[in-house]
């Protein structure tokens, strides 16, 4: 290669490299005016330029005492230094040939002394050059010298700092129009640092308000959202993908599939919504599934090859009757499948398709266990994405070649293939009114002359004189400007024949905004329309006997809408049925019965069916008692519920009347109730008194807790004899005797001063619970009042409880000495732990011990709901 090759190469890589950084055309003066001046100053020189030199101009980018902004190459001094890689120094342009007769040295501004430094890349590439200029004869000092080295370095820095800028700008522009969701996430925080405009709309908030937004907030799945959210926080992940479904501002679910790469401490996702493609892939799959299976199930033989014979489709018939595998039958030719002698007919036959579009032939099917079995071959062309294809029909004729009738038969039979391609395509040309349509649209329209050209009026002619204004109202519409939508009108077939068809399309637009034409497809959807027909008369049969039965019926979806309701359900609860329609199943019960009616909503969809007894709350505020059952029904893809609701008004009077017999037993029972405390209140003062008697401590100390125990019971059974009924014991009261029968009995003179806080929530037990519940209380607040403040310790027991529902806790806590760090109360000998123990067993309760300056006892336990006189403390 020539030294000239090789100086032209490199020439052509240093404009290529100047060309990046955009300099030529760019206004940077005033990036680089403090590094001109500052060559100036330093080499006392009375002009200082920056230049650039493309492949025959030199442009000026900054300058003192300078005002040309650009020159030929030819002129340039610059031009020479770039040739080299060190200074250039020109201490007297007369005296130098190459600049002796420049017009710049002639004339103005009359250069004698010239010093330049080329500007070199990164990449080692001269683009131009800093240099300073005089009108006098002189020299430079070395210190002069390795300056103007050192703002060389400096300017090619600003060079590369404005194309890094220029970069991230258009970088910016890009991520900002993206219409792909692009952000940056800071890894620490999970907090978005930038994000595009697309992301913005997604995440519903402008670009002020995105300060503490954090990935994730509106990922659906909360179990995804924490498996993604911990991938971003996992130090040694740098690339992922996921797939979610995220909540967008329409609050509708969307899918996106998102994918993260990990760059210089940040987080850099791209995201894009995939949830229409999944869904036009769901589409496509369901339409090749529905495809494949009538196709497999076509009787006989089916094919579908290209202009070329080649077998592009085929179904198990033809694949099990010639005994090949499928890889073995794709890219062969149709004709490699049938014998020898029949290969020219059937190249006839072929032909006469790709010509006229359709033909039949008759040929010997090549089989791997029958041989040779003869077929009728139908045959009819079509074209699909700019691609002919050929569809063909075989149907065994072995046993018909012996009859005309049978023959006739197979061929009708035969005929049924051509209605794969039951669609027909138009194209309307709004601007000189013009139609285009496929061969389909003849049959559709039922056109026989199909010579006719077609033309707007050809196809008004078929439209149902009723349905004319819904084909002008389209075609105003799409005039207008507005979007096309789907339509349906019928057709007026001979002899008052009406056919129902279907147009699809999308309108086309030119380059400036206009419309240019319109493509659409029409199909006939006779056969529907009947069918929804059909199904519109059942219907009306089925309303008419839900609608005759005496008792309300009812249907919800699995989201609580209301789908079907009888006549009866609506004169039952008064409502009408726009408001029914809007009606969530819970709105038509009282307060007190909306939690068991939900848990049997949900044992519905759960188990399959549930029955329960309510109130039911009419629009007039009546409460009305009645039975309801209701299953489950599973619909194509939303489960239901249905159900029936009777009147049991009658029933619930006799069962008023079985109550009062119970009344009259509780009155017995309340009796009873006042002995037993009597008796407790007997024992409880003998124990008292040999208390009070006893000389060993021992010994008082266990009949005082004796008798705090027969207290408690008999306090119970007090608040049993003063109840109306024994199911809602209030144990707010209970507790205030308990804490002061323990100071009574406890609280001695010089003893210590202890308090009592208590906060009980509206508790009420039935005696299966209160009886336990008590016995706990009192020992727990006992063993406090005795050992947790020795020494004459004051302090303070605080006693709480809550109901949360069917959930009751109680809280006894104390400001005493605390309980030992290896406490635990299953290895306690004493009685009342133990007792505590028993007790916390027969409530099924959970008992959870805390030390935290003093002690803490909480144990919680679901409230029984058992009804009736019968009510009693079951034994464990």
């Amino acid at each position: 290669m020539s030294q000239s090759n090789i100086s032209d190469m490199g020439e052509k890589e240093r404009l290529g490299k100047l060309a990046e950084y955009n300099l030529t055309d760019r206004d940077i003066e005033e990036e680089l005016n403090n590094l001109v001046t500052l060559a100036s100053k330093i080499c006392e020189t009375p002009i200082s330029l920056i230049n650039v030199l493309g492949a025959n101009t030199q442009f000026t980018k900054a300058s003192v005492g300078w005002d040309i902004t650009k020159i030929s190459r030819e002129e340039s001094f610059c031009h020479h230094t770039i040739q080299d890689h060190d200074i250039m120094i020109v201490e007297n342009a007369i005296e130098d040939e190459r600049f002796t007769e420049s017009p710049l040295v002639e004339g103005e501004p009359h250069i004698r002394f010239y010093a330049g430094v080329p500007l070199k890349t990164n990449e080692g590439h001269n683009i131009g050059a800093i240099c300073v200029i005089d009108r006098e004869e002189r020299s430079l000092t070395s210190q002069q010298k390795e300056s103007l080295k050192m703002i060389s370095k400096e300017v090619v820095s600003r060079f590369e700092l404005i194309k890094k800028n220029a970069q991230l700008k258009k970088a910016d522009i890009l991520l900002q129009n993206s219409s792909d969701i692009q952000a940056i996430i800071d890894p620490d925080s999970l907090k978005y640092l930038e994000v595009n405009n697309e992301t913005l709309s997604l995440l519903s908030c402008s670009k002020s308000e995105l300060d503490g937004k954090r990935f994730g907030e509106r990922i659906v799945d909360e179990d995804l959202r924490d498996e993604v959210r911990t991938f971003l926080s996992e130090p040694k992940n740098v690339e992922g993908s996921f797939v979610v479904r995220f909540l967008s501002k329409e609050e509708e679910v969307v899918k996106l599939k998102l994918s993260f790469t990990f760059y210089q401490n940040r987080w850099y996702m791209t995201g894009r919504d995939i949830s229409r493609r999944d869904k036009v892939l769901q589409e496509l799959e369901s339409e090749k599934l529905f495809s494949d299976n009538i196709i497999n199930n076509l009787p006989g033989l089916f094919c579908l090859t290209d202009e070329d014979g080649i077998l592009q489709r085929w179904n198990k018939n033809f694949k099990q009757l010639v005994g090949k595998s499928n890889s073995e039958i794709e890219d062969s030719a149709l004709f490699d499948h049938f014998a020898e002698d029949d290969s020219e007919l059937l190249e006839i036959a072929f032909k006469q398709v790709l010509a006229t579009g359709e033909g039949e032939a008759e040929g010997n099917l090549k089989t791997k266990e029958q041989g040779l079995i003869p077929y009728a071959l139908t045959s009819f062309q079509f074209t699909m994405d700019d691609r002919n294809y050929i569809a063909c029909i075989g149907v065994d004729i072995s046993d018909l070649r012996e009859t005309q009738d049978k023959l006739r038969h197979t061929l009708t039979n035969m005929r049924i293939g051509q209605e794969l391609a039951d669609l027909g395509s138009w194209r309307w040309d709004l601007k000189n009114n013009s139609l285009l349509w496929s061969p389909k649209v003849y049959d559709i329209y039922d056109i026989d002359n199909v010579a006719q050209k077609p033309s707007v009026e050809l196809f008004k002619e078929r439209v149902h004189p009723e349905d004319i204004s819904i084909i002008d109202d389209i075609t105003n519409r799409i005039k207008s400007g507005e979007p096309f939508q789907d339509f349906e009108h019928r057709l007026l077939i001979s002899d008052d024949k009406v056919r129902w068809v279907r147009h699809s399309g999308k309108i086309m637009y030119e380059d400036d905004g206009s419309i240019s034409h319109v493509i659409g497809a029409v199909q006939d959807i006779t056969s529907q329309v009947k069918a929804k027909q059909k199904l519109e008369k059942e219907k009306a049969l089925s309303d008419k006997i839900i609608n005759s039965l005496p008792i309300s019926f009812f249907m919800f979806d699995q989201h609580g809408n209301a789908i079907r309701w009888n006549d009866y359900f609506r004169k039952a609860t008064g409502f009408n049925d726009m408001q029914i329609s809007y009606m969530d199943p819970l709105d038509y019960f009282p307060e007190k019965h909306k939690e068991r009616v939900s848990q049997a909503i949900e044992r519905v969809f759960e188990e399959g069916k549930a029955s329960i007894q309510a109130e039911f709350l009419t629009s007039s505020g009546e409460l009305v008692p009645y039975l309801y059952s209701a299953s489950r029904f599973q619909g194509d893809q939303i489960t239901y519920l249905i159900g029936t609701g009777q009147d049991i008004s009658e029933i619930k009077e006799y069962q008023n009347e079985l109550d009062q017999s119970l009344k009259e037993k509780e009155v017995l029972l309340t009796e009873i109730h006042h002995r037993v405390k009597n008796n407790l209140a007997i024992i409880s003062g003998l124990l008292q008194l040999e208390a009070f008697s006893a000389e060993n401590d021992h010994t008082k100390n266990i009949l005082k807790n004796s008798q705090m125990r027969i207290q408690s019971m008999a306090t119970i059974h007090e608040m049993l004899y003063e109840a109306e009924n024994f199911n809602d014991l209030s144990f707010d009261s209970f507790v205030e005797q308990v804490t002061s029968s323990v100071r009574e009995v406890y609280n001695t003179a010089g003893n210590n001063d202890i308090s009592f806080d208590i906060s009980i929530d509206a508790i009420n037990l039935n005696i299966n619970q209160a009886v336990p519940c008590g016995l706990i209380i009192n020992e727990l607040v006992t063993n406090a009042y005795k050992h947790a403040f020795p020494n004459h310790q004051d302090g303070r027991i605080e006693i709480n409880g809550n109901k949360v529902g069917s959930s009751i806790t109680f809280v006894i806590e104390d400001n005493g000495r605390g309980l030992p760090d290896d406490f635990s109360i299953d290895e306690q000998n004493s009685l009342g732990f133990s007792l505590v123990s028993s007790l916390i067993d027969q409530l099924g309760a959970t008992l959870d011990i805390r030390r935290d300056d003093g002690a803490i006892f909480i144990f919680s336990f679901e409230q029984e709901n058992v009804r009736g006189a019968g009510s009693s403390i079951s034994g464990t």
